[in-house]
C-alpha cells in the first residue's frame, strides 16, 4: 500500500492520511505524526496507524 496524499487537521491537531491499497481500494489512517511518511512511500498499516514499511 501507497501514501497517495495527507492533509493536516489543525482543528484536531492530527494528519489524515489517504492510503491506496494494492487492491486499488482506499483506506485513511489518523494520527499525530506522519514520521518520515511521504507521498508515495511504502507504508504498513496496523491498528489503524500507518507506518513506513521496511
Amino acid at each position: 500500500m501507497y501514501c497517495r496524499n495527507f492533509d493536516y487537521r489543525d482543528n484536531q491537531k492530527e494528519y489524515k492520511i489517504t492510503i491506496r491499497m494494492r487492491d486499488g481500494e482506499i483506506k485513511h489512517a489518523h494520527q499525530e505524526a506522519l514520521n518520515s511518511i511521504k507521498v508515495g512511500s511504502m507504508l504498513r498499516l496496523k491498528d489503524g496507524k500507518a507506518k513506513l514499511y521496511k
